[in-house]
């Protein structure tokens, strides 16, 4: 009997850790399985295509809220093509209310409930015997015309002994793409919007395994590694130890975090600003600075350690830091969401996501949005429509407030400007900054358009160019982060002048000593073609209004194009 695991992830880049781990389990005992990976935005005709081609008797799909629709609309087709094979479903999205889904989803034929690596075993096993699925606990299944759940255990197995996915056959099929780890199950904390509140059982891998596995990584330079863990550093000497093997052994891999900054301690934040740049990227869940909004939600952490160990971090511009908010939680209101907007924006991350909150089914948030009467979405991502607090409207405005925040915040393309204009113009508001530049947006119907990367630059100049600000310093700036991130021409609206091949010539003979050593030996004709230099009305850094010569690289090498800018004397 042939079994195909079929991953439908939210994004090309990205795997499916349980799609993997599962199918590796099953051939560890001997199965006949295989396993493919697609994402939503692939025509479903041609997903089709391929599964009807494998021709597999049993396909088993992970269903998460990002792609729960697209596998229904998936199998029902499947099911069409295919009429003899099964269909077995398991994920978040389908374990709560599972009996109701196969009621209305008559194409899945069963569903695995929670953790998947036992009742998978037995399942299959089941399958490739004939017999009844009676017997097997924790899934619901078909039985004539009526859907029968079975008795429901908790099964959980040693972290140790789940099989790593990846091998060295394998492992070249993932050059560019993002893999997923983890060395821990369960939360020890409760927060309501979250579905890791229902698993207060903490398990993790013994460090010896860890380091087993994460060597494998960074032997084979793997790009990213993205730990699944929902809050790493809850066991503080335990991450201690994990960053310091990654220090001490990493070569060219990314590894990131989903952190509780607030729990960092001395010895972590000493490592963390030792540890050499791209070694690690943190995600730190602040969500919201509103007291009574973080108690409603049962989340405990502390405001002033978070912004504490955030700050300091930022300092040593080693670590890529991405801070999370979520609007919509209970007692958040439109203006207490600017304070808090305004607290995680003045921490400094490289990164800010406002995420709007989603009513996940089978969280504690279902019972306080049915109880303080949310409206949401009714089909996934059950994403909030409006609050007590928070109408439809102002919803509507942080949506539009959120994708500026993407185009000019995180994209760190303007990050020059924004550091000047914020604190002059607008006291340090971010908030008040995005609000009214979103308000510009519809004014001039940009949200409907298509706008490129240089225009937004442009954009940005004739919005403050209306603004009691000095468009000449806001000018010179916008000129400067413009020429650190974008190779082509700059537009005309932010033209600059440059120099004539004899001054050009003798501005790099007479700075050679400036440049990196890698580059200072070339000769002319190679070096000029690495750069760019410009002439600006003022100073940049300093702002002072004499003309600075300033050379940008123009290299392929993405880490080589982030070298600092050379001001030519």
């Amino acid at each position: 009997m042939k079994f195909h695991f079929c991953a439908i992830n939210s994004q090309f880049v990205h795997t499916c850790l349980a799609a993997h781990i599962l199918c590796a389990e099953a051939a560890a005992k001997g199965f006949d399985c295989t396993l493919s990976e697609y994402s939503i935005n692939d025509q479903i005709n041609a997903v089709i295509g391929d599964l009807f081609g494998m021709r597999a008797d049993v396909y088993l799909f992970p269903v998460y809220i990002f792609n729960v629709e697209y596998v229904k609309e998936l199998i029902d087709t499947l099911k069409k093509v295919l009429p003899q094979c099964r269909i077995v479903l398991g994920g978040p999205e389908v374990t709560y209310g599972a009996t109701s889904f196969l009621a209305q989803n008559t194409s899945a034929d069963i569903i695995i409930l929670g953790e998947g690596e036992k009742p998978v075993a037995a399942l299959l096993q089941a399958l490739t015997a004939g017999a009844a699925l009676s017997n097997i606990s924790n899934i619901a299944y078909r039985q004539d015309k009526n859907v029968m759940l079975s008795p429901q255990i908790e099964e959980l197995i040693p972290m140790d002994s789940i099989a790593f996915p990846y091998h060295d056959g394998n492992i070249t099929d993932y050059a560019h793409k993002i893999l997923y780890y983890e060395s821990m199950r369960g939360c020890p904390f409760s927060c309501a919007y979250c579905l890791s509140a229902n698993e207060h059982t903490l398990r993790m891998k013994s460090l010896e395994k860890v380091y087993e596995e994460l060597s494998f990584f960074i032997r084979h330079r793997i790009p990213i590694i993205k730990f699944t863990d929902r809050t790493f550093n809850v066991d503080a000497r335990r991450a201690l130890r994990i960053w310091q093997f990654i220090k001490e052994h990493n070569i060219a891999t990314t590894f990131h975090f989903e952190i509780a900054a607030d729990l960092l301690t001395e010895e972590h934040l000493a490592l963390l600003e030792n540890m050499p740049p791209d070694f690690v990227q943190l995600e730190i869940g602040i969500q919201s600075a509103n007291e009574k909004t973080l108690q409603a939600v049962s989340r405990t952490t502390n405001l002033t350690n978070i912004a504490t160990a955030v700050k300091r971090l930022v300092k040593t511009d080693n670590i890529h830091l991405h801070t999370d908010l979520i609007a919509g939680l209970p007692y958040e209101t439109y203006e207490s969401f600017r304070t808090s907007f305004n607290f995680v924006y003045a921490l400094g991350a490289q990164m800010l996501q406002l995420g709007f909150l989603k009513i996940l089914r089978g969280s504690p948030m279902e019972h306080i949005a049915h109880k303080q009467q949310y409206v949401y979405e009714t089909r996934a991502p059950y994403e909030v429509l409006s609050t007590p607090w928070l109408s439809f409207e102002e919803i509507l405005r942080l949506k539009s407030l959120e994708q500026l925040v993407e185009k000019y915040a995180n994209s760190q393309s303007f990050s020059h400007t924004l550091a000047y204009v914020i604190p002059h113009l607008y006291a340090e508001d971010a908030f008040a900054f995005f609000e009214d530049l979103a308000c510009f947006f519809i004014q001039k119907d940009l949200f409907r358009r298509k706008v490129s990367k240089p225009t937004l630059y442009t954009i940005l100049l004739e919005f403050l160019t209306n603004q009691s600000v000095d468009r000449d310093i806001c000018l010179t700036l916008l000129q400067f982060d413009y020429l650190l991130s974008m190779r082509v021409p700059l537009p005309k609206t932010l033209a600059l002048p440059q120099l004539i091949k004899t001054d050009l010539f003798d501005a790099i003979e007479r700075n050679r000593a400036l440049f990196p050593e890698k580059y200072s030996a070339l000769p002319y004709k190679q070096l000029i073609k690495y750069l760019r230099v410009y002439v600006f009305n003022r100073n940049p850094l300093t702002l002072h209004p004499s003309p600075a010569t300033i050379a940008f690289w123009n290299l392929p090498d993405k880490k080589a194009a982030s070298l600092a800018p050379v001001f030519l004397r």
